[in-house]
């Protein structure tokens, strides 16, 4: 163990002595891994498996604890995505970093860029405000999710936010007819805000409400 690791093990035993909480074989464990870990980014349940696979088996509520300290010290952040999964992110003073995130498998990809702590500063400066911090995270799709051009799909498999246009609706007369009523035509663009439970897509200014058995019937590309 290196020394500036076993510095911040003894300061964080004594903070959780000061709080009336025991410093346990498992808090140091959890402490240790997430220090050590490769990955900019673990949920709870990553960070659990790789304590458990050393031999030591703390709860779920009790890493929970150790990670909300984290935070509450300043070594971590908690980072959520759009769907409600929280990631734990190393915070390391010294450096900032921004996010992109993927809507479909939930890559969160690190990057930093100058301009935009530069135009950080001007906006800043523009309206007189002092900014102490800033987080910028942007939702799409990564490389690895994102469908060569041309590529036809069912409406269920297009994630939140992804523009895409309708190519046929399927279903025969009746069932187009009723979709032309809402604006659902051939060539139409549209927009999925929501594709859990209902399809929630926006149409123009409109947002239209879509059950999943007729939303895999719309292809779309």
């Amino acid at each position: 163990m290196n020394r500036a690791l076993a510095a911040l093990e003894e300061h964080f035993a004594m903070a959780f002595l000061a709080e009336g909480i025991a410093d346990t074989r498992e808090h140091r464990a959890i402490l240790r891994t997430f220090c050590n870990a490769d990955s900019p980014h673990l949920t709870l349940e990553e960070l659990l498996d790789r304590v458990r696979s050393q031999g030591v088996e703390p709860a779920l509520d009790t890493a929970r604890r150790v990670m909300d300290r984290l935070c509450e010290y300043g070594l971590a952040r908690e980072v959520r995505t759009d769907d409600g999964q929280i990631l734990y992110e190393h915070l390391h003073l010294d450096q900032h970093h921004d996010h992109l995130i993927c809507t479909r498998c939930k890559r969160v990809i690190n990057f930093h860029d100058e301009r935009l702590e530069e135009l950080k500063e001007i906006v800043a400066t523009k309206r007189r405000f002092h900014p102490l911090r800033h987080r910028l995270e942007i939702y799409g799709l990564c490389d690895q999710c994102l469908p060569a051009g041309g590529v036809l799909r069912s409406l269920l498999d297009i994630a939140p936010g992804e523009r895409v246009r309708v190519v046929s609706t399927g279903g025969g007369r009746r069932f187009s007819q009723r979709l032309a009523d809402l604006g659902l035509v051939p060539n139409s663009e549209i927009q999925v805000i929501n594709n859990t439970g209902p399809i929630i897509v926006a149409l123009g200014n409109s947002r239209v409400a879509l059950g999943r058995g007729v939303a895999a019937k719309i292809v779309v590309k």
